[in-house]
């Protein structure tokens, strides 16, 4: 059996996520953004379709975070960085779900 990378983890997690774009009713993360290369195991690429739905999906995984009670904010799960053409998620490594193998 091969082990899943945490870029295969993180999509499953988010493709089903719901991304609200105006005009775009009912559409999910994985309707809005494609896979895109491996180039890292720690690190999810992907393509997203226009760049009007990027705030719509860095919003949805901020939405997807953990609450901290002690700070009374919401910790976003993921950190979302745009380098070149690609949307880079990754873990967020203030959190304990990061440091999962």
């Amino acid at each position: 059996m091969v082990a899943e990378s945490k870029a295969n983890k993180i999509w499953e997690d988010i493709k089903d996520l719901k991304v609200e774009v105006y005009g775009l009713h009912g559409k999910r993360v994985s309707d809005v953004a494609e896979l895109g290369p491996t180039l890292d195991a720690e690190s999810l690429y992907l393509k997203i379709k226009g760049s009007a739905v990027l705030p719509a999906i860095e919003e949805a995984l901020n939405n997807a975070g953990e609450y901290d009670s002690a700070a009374r904010v919401q910790v976003p799960r993921y950190v979302v960085d745009v380098v070149d053409k690609w949307v880079v998620v990754k873990a967020n490594p203030k959190l304990a779900y990061a440091n999962v193998k």
